[in-house]
Order: C-alpha cells, then sequence, then structure tokens
C-alpha cells in the first residue's frame, strides 16, 4: 500500500513538472504586449519571454556569456516597431550594465537609432552636459561604450556605468527623454541645486577684472555661479563686465567706490558713498545692491546703520591675496571647507583663476555645489536682512 502511495506522488511531481515546464516558457507574453518591466535598481532575475524561439535563443546566448554568467534584468521592453529592449547587469564585480537591441521576429541586433531616429551621441553627450559638469560629459564622450538604456512606453532613461569613465564620483549618472512614435518630445536635464547636497558659496572681490569671464567660464562648465564684489571705479571702467556676470546667472554686490575703510569714513560720506555705487550699478544693469562687503572687512555700526543693505563677509578666506600661489589657494580651501562657507577669493589675480579651475572638478567631486550668496541662503532656509552681517550659513 505504501508502494501504490509513493507511486502516486511520483506521478503527480512528475505531471507537475512537465506542466511547468510546458507552460511556463509560452505563457507569459509581457514583453510582446508592450507593457515594461520597470525594475532599475532593484534585483530582477526573471526573463520574461514568449514562444518566439528565435528571440529566446538569441536572449539566452546573451545571458550565457561570460561577463554575464551572474546577471540581473534591469528593464525588458517590445517597442512599437517590434524592437526589444533588454538591459542587465552583470551583478558581479565589474558590477556592468549594458542595453541589446533585438529584432523581435529575426533576433538580430539593432540599435537605438532604430527606435528613437532623433537620439544620437552628440544629442545625449549636449543632454548630458546640461545637467552635469563639462568633465564628465567629455568623459562620457570618450567612453559612449559606458552608456545603457531603461526603457518604459513614454520614456528613455540613459544611464552611464560611471567607474568606466575612470572619473572620482559616487553618483549616479542619468537623463531622461520624453518620447512618443519614435519621437522625442520632451527633454528636462537641467542643473538644479539640491537641499541635500553640501554647498559652498564663492565670493570674489576687487573686480571686474581681465580674469572676470575667465573664471566665469569655468563656473560655467561646472554649472556654478558666484557673488561678485566689485569696486565702482573698476564697474565704470568694465560696464560691459559686469552685465556680462549679471547675465550668466552670477549675482553682484558692493565692495564700496574707491576700496577705501569704511570704518574711517563718517556716517555722510558711507551714505553718499552708497549712493554713488547704486547709481553707477542701476545705469548698467538697472538693478540696485542688495548686499555690501566693506574693504578689509572694516565694519562698525556706523556702517551698518548707514547703508541699506545686508553685509556679508566670510567663513573661509582662501588668502589668494597673500600667497598669490596656486598650490596653496587649493589646499587652503580642500583642507577647510565645510558645508555653508562663505568663501573669500579675489578675481583680480591669474593665480586664482588657475585654482578656481583645479577647484571646481575637485569640490564636485567631494560633493559640493556652488552657488551665490542669496541662493546659499534661500538652501539653508535664510533670508538676507538689510543692517545684518552674515559671516557663513552653517546649519544650527
Amino acid at each position: 500500500m505504501n508502494d501504490i502511495k509513493q507511486t502516486m506522488l511520483q506521478i503527480f511531481i512528475a505531471v507537475i513538472t512537465i506542466t511547468v515546464l510546458l507552460i511556463v516558457p509560452f505563457s507569459n507574453k509581457q514583453y510582446l504586449s508592450g507593457e515594461v518591466k520597470f525594475a532599475y535598481n532593484t534585483l530582477n532575475n526573471t526573463y520574461k519571454y514568449s514562444q518566439n524561439k528565435i528571440l529566446m535563443d538569441k536572449v539566452n546566448k546573451i545571458l550565457s556569456m561570460e561577463e554575464y554568467q551572474s546577471y540581473r534584468i534591469l528593464s525588458q521592453f517590445k517597442t512599437d516597431n517590434n524592437v526589444f529592449v533588454l538591459t542587465i547587469n552583470s551583478n558581479n564585480e565589474m558590477d556592468i550594465s549594458k542595453t541589446f537591441f533585438l529584432d523581435v521576429k529575426s533576433g538580430l541586433e539593432k540599435n537605438i537609432g532604430d527606435i528613437v531616429s532623433e537620439i544620437s551621441d552628440e544629442m545625449i553627450i549636449a543632454e548630458f552636459n546640461k545637467k552635469y559638469p563639462k568633465f564628465i560629459s567629455d568623459a562620457i564622450s570618450q567612453n559612449m561604450d559606458s552608456i545603457f538604456y531603461i526603457f518604459s512606453s513614454s520614456e528613455i532613461i540613459v544611464s552611464c556605468n560611471s567607474f568606466l569613465l575612470d572619473l572620482n564620483i559616487k553618483e549616479n549618472l542619468n537623463i531622461s527623454l520624453s518620447y512618443e512614435n519614435g519621437v522625442i518630445i520632451y527633454s528636462d536635464n537641467t542643473y538644479q541645486l539640491s537641499k541635500k547636497k553640501k554647498t559652498v558659496a564663492f565670493t570674489f572681490d576687487d573686480g571686474p577684472s581681465g580674469y572676470t569671464a575667465e573664471i566665469i567660464d569655468f563656473l560655467d562648465e561646472y554649472h556654478a555661479k558666484a557673488t561678485f564684489f566689485m569696486v565702482g571705479t573698476n564697474m565704470i571702467k568694465k560696464p560691459g563686465m559686469v552685465q556680462l556676470v549679471l547675465d550668466r546667472g552670477n549675482e553682484i554686490g558692493s565692495h564700496s567706490y574707491e576700496h577705501k575703510y569704511m570704518t574711517k569714513q563718517s556716517p555722510k560720506e558711507l551714505s553718499a558713498m552708497h549712493s554713488l555705487m547704486d547709481s553707477i550699478y542701476y545705469e548698467i544693469s538697472s538693478k540696485n545692491f542688495l548686499m555690501t562687503r566693506p574693504p578689509y572687512g572694516s565694519i562698525d555700526s556706523d556702517v551698518t546703520n548707514s547703508i541699506d543693505t545686508a553685509f556679508i563677509m566670510w567663513s573661509l578666506d582662501t588668502r589668494d591675496w597673500e600667497k598669490r600661489n596656486v598650490d596653496a589657494i587649493v589646499t587652503n580651501v580642500m583642507e577647510n571647507i565645510q558645508d555653508g562657507d562663505i568663501i573669500l577669493f579675489h578675481d583680480v589675480y591669474s593665480t586664482t583663476r588657475e585654482a578656481i579651475k583645479i577647484l571646481l572638478p575637485l569640490l564636485y567631486e567631494q560633493g559640493y555645489q556652488i552657488t551665490t550668496v542669496s541662493e546659499l541662503a534661500k538652501l539653508k532656509n535664510l533670508s538676507l536682512e538689510n543692517g545684518t552681517i552674515y559671516h557663513n550659513f552653517y546649519t544650527r
């Protein structure tokens, strides 16, 4: 009797096993319906396939490649023009992700251009450059094999195996493109400040000078902005540079008319000086000063009562005016910088210009974003008030 029961159990198990083997490979037609298995950044080792033996064999051949002996499927999707898009990750020490484009009927390999003709290497690099510093998009352009794609019915996420770029960055690099009927209809990959990142304000005194434009160019490459505290006599000499600083998204503060000690001037002189500065600034830009940095940091109650602006000092002095040495400036900043700093530079020295060029990628790799004084205050949920002195915006 026991032998009969054991035999029946074995037959039952065999029937179930055969049924599973027959049904599972042919029952799931998810990718043929155009639905996406969207599992970005999550483990998913289930390949969704149908009775399409040609395609199934091609996918199995891919998954049997040596580098994908251990794998996870990030995304699998069938497009409207019958291209199967499979993105897999090696899920081993290499941790490489790659996208395969396969013709549903023939199993032949296709490319991204067969799905969305507008997508090109140049277009992808341009979109990455909108969102990330130029040194990152430059690195991607030199290694387009680092790119992989995650598809849905209306969006393409273009991501990057960032460790293949030989850059010291730890963030996920990706852009998004909205598409419809094989045409890109929208992209919004602009750089945005984040309250979650460490943030500092770059400030430059004594300009504008012959180095100001180059410094702005460097800042732009990193989507960074700064506050320039300008001297009135220099503004008169270089009105075009004043406007350029503003046009490129930076801000300007007053650094007095002739760079004199404010604490040595009477309230009447201070008021007259500020009115003169305001008139110069307004003539060039149709704006009034909202912030002042006293030359030499000379400030007292007469100064704050005589000038109707906020007063911006600093928490990190690069001493670029003293050292005029690129390495010393860079070392000073990298050893002392902290979230919420207002950093003092001068845009009148070539050594400062060169130090900025070195500092920008280093600080980005360390997780810093660089912006203006007013934007830093806003990120820290503070508003600048007239008559108030600010040295930093440390989180309290």
